[in-house]
């Protein structure tokens, strides 16, 4: 909320990320743009198309924490050929202490 969050959309990189994203989305080039893909398009086509870009190939989850907006590990499937699950070591010694 300072003064340097008012600068950040004249710099370089800014600038440059909104070029990258709005080449990635196939959309106008302008923050609004991107934003108004981001609302018509959802957050799981979204997260497919940047992952095949990215060639992402594996996906290794850590879902030992609990998060109120967490997905869990059959939706990741849908977005790369390998998703695994980490082991928490120290999940499972917590619940073994605490029984």
């Amino acid at each position: 909320d300072g003064d340097a969050l008012s600068f950040a959309p004249r710099t370089l990189s800014f600038k440059r990320s909104i070029r990258d994203i709005a080449e990635l989305y196939g959309c106008e080039k302008t923050l609004n743009g991107i934003e108004e893909y981001r609302k018509s398009t959802g957050l799981e086509s979204i997260t497919s198309g940047c992952f095949k870009a990215a060639k992402i190939s594996v996906l290794l989850i850590d879902d030992g924490l609990e998060f109120d907006k967490m997905h869990d590990l059959e939706l990741h499937k849908s977005f790369a050929p390998v998703v695994a699950r980490i082991l928490r070591i120290e999940y499972f010694a917590e619940k073994i202490l605490n029984d």
